[in-house]
């Protein structure tokens, strides 16, 4: 048996499921901070893709998990730089960044994450299937 707080061995935790998703991928999507924080100080990998290239941190964003997101930034704020922030999320050739200024207007405006984002190095001129960049979908 474990005790709480112990570190355990990184590769259970880093295991993925049939979707190449680990724990952490999972807790962060339903933004289970707790968890999240838990994994990360036991050594989950916060690098690892899943089979659509998502990060734990892109899956925490696309899915508005601002809290699990701000606890992975916290965790390890160089980690938007190795996260894949350019990876294309959807249908329209957004980016995580597209998504997030998109949401810029909605009553938990992520402005902070935004800007933390953005100091990663994420490019804000990238533009979508239709021309589009992160910008113009700010409503």
């Amino acid at each position: 048996m474990v005790a709480f707080g112990s570190r355990l061995p990184a590769e259970p935790i880093n295991t993925p499921n049939a979707m190449g998703q680990t724990a952490l991928h999972i807790v962060a999507r339903e933004d289970c901070v707790d968890e999240v924080r838990r994994l990360l100080d036991c050594g989950a990998d916060i690098e690892v893709l899943d089979e659509e290239g998502q990060s734990p941190l892109v899956t925490a964003l696309v899915h508005w998990s601002w809290n699990s997101a701000r606890a992975i930034l916290d965790h390890r704020p160089d980690v938007v730089a190795s996260s894949r922030m350019d990876v294309v999320v959807d249908s329209d050739g957004w980016t995580v960044l597209h998504h997030l200024c998109a949401w810029v207007e909605r009553p938990l405006t992520p402005v902070d994450i935004i800007r933390r984002v953005l100091d990663g190095g994420v490019a804000p001129n990238v533009r979508d299937f239709h021309g589009n960049t992160p910008l113009h979908t700010i409503q």
